[in-house]
């Protein structure tokens, strides 16, 4: 999948939480959201390194790992759509500053 159809499936999968819900309560449901789902990326990185307790460490596999980070990455796609922000000149922007830091 490409940025482009990435994009219309945020735009398909907004419209369609719009039905749902009340548009002005979802962003901040959509927070919420994108809590939970750090939260649970996270448990899968500490997993990885060999962090959690032993019987979660046995539970981690790569498979998760990149299941949750692909919901991270959903939730926030989809609050930077419904906040109309145009995320490829601002990603542009933000790596030229990165790029003129001086360390």
């Amino acid at each position: 999948m490409d940025f482009k159809e990435f994009s219309i499936f945020l735009k398909h999968e907004n419209d369609r939480l719009k039905l749902r819900y009340d548009n002005s309560e979802t962003i901040f449901s959509d927070f919420a959201k994108l809590m939970e789902e750090l939260w649970e990326f996270s448990e899968q990185v500490l997993g990885k390194y060999g962090f959690q307790k032993k019987e979660k460490n046995a539970k981690f596999n790569k498979q998760n790992l990149e299941e949750e980070f692909a919901d991270v990455f959903i939730v926030l796609s989809l609050i930077w759509q419904k906040l109309d922000i145009d995320i490829e000149n601002a990603v542009s922007k933000k790596i030229e500053k990165i790029k003129n830091r001086n360390y």
